[in-house]
């Protein structure tokens, strides 16, 4: 290899010259081997290092080098090319890396389900309508108010019009008493069927509290522990009275239930006792 002491590359480099090597001119007389700066530039653009191939030296090594590069202009990238990622929410002319796209997909869907995070699955579930709004609001127009509907229903919850309830049960009432001696007071607003059960005393039954509509049927069933118990009755006003050949029980027979059947007499603010019958 010559030895390069005396060469001053300085003095054969200007700012329009790229250095690609040097060659030996004559013995012991080495020169640099450049390129124009413009024609790597026009390489850049797109041009081919064709035109300096042929030319001595190293330059034909170079120009398959740079040929091998990709023009700066549409390049067509091979392997996996990488390029910065940028933040969340970018909207320029920046690259997007496929770490971007994942970010702001991920972003999209959130913290949706499983089952409604694609949108594929989102059109399923409102049944691949397009105009599913236009579709809601028609099928929401066809609905009553809210309003309108509580108020109706107010106003029918008493039943004191006229009302046809054809082929329909109604349920029946059954209030417990609540204990099982002394003093006990059904109440007419919320009862059909006032139950004693298994008395373990004496009773009194007072007159019902409550509102009382005429002809308002009351059942009073009564029964003991296994021993007999006495009853007394509130004969008084708003209490009970017998019809003819009824007699209200004064006594339970143990181990058997009694039913006592009355009707609200309205002109008479009585409760007319109108069967009583007994477990056999």
């Amino acid at each position: 290899m010559p030895k390069l002491s005396s060469y001053d590359p300085v003095e054969d480099i200007n700012d329009s010259e790229i250095v690609i090597g040097i060659r030996e001119v004559s013995p012991g007389v080495y020169a640099t081997v450049t390129i124009p700066l413009s024609v790597v530039m026009a390489q850049l653009d797109g041009a081919s290092f064709d035109n300096i191939a042929g030319t001595p030296g190293e330059n034909a090594a170079l120009a398959a080098v740079l040929d091998a590069l990709a023009p700066k202009a549409n390049p067509a990238l091979t392997g996996t090319p990488t390029a910065p990622t940028a933040a969340g929410g970018t909207n320029t002319a920046q690259i997007a890396t496929t770490a971007f796209v994942k970010a702001a997909i991920d972003a999209l869907a959130d913290a949706a389900p499983g089952a409604l995070d694609t949108l594929n699955e989102l059109a399923a579930a409102l049944g691949d309508d397009p105009n599913f709004a236009a579709t809601m609001t028609a099928a929401l127009a066809a609905k009553a108010d809210a309003a309108s509907v509580t108020a109706s229903l107010a106003a029918k919850a008493s039943l004191t019009g006229a009302e046809t309830l054809e082929n329909k049960r109604i349920t029946k009432r059954v209030v417990p008493a609540g204990s099982t001696s002394g003093g006990m007071t059904p109440n007419a607003n919320t009862t059909d069927t006032f139950k004693a059960t298994g008395l373990t005393g004496n009773v009194t039954i007072n007159a019902p509290s409550g509102t009382k509509t005429d002809e308002q049927q009351l059942i009073i069933h009564l029964d003991d522990n296994g021993t007999s118990r006495t009853i007394s009755w509130n004969t008084g006003a708003n209490g009970f009275r017998v019809a003819k050949n009824v007699t209200l029980p004064t006594a339970t027979t143990a181990g058997k239930w009694i039913r006592v059947c009355c009707i609200w007499n309205s002109a008479d603010s009585r409760w007319d006792v109108v069967t009583v019958v007994e477990q056999a």
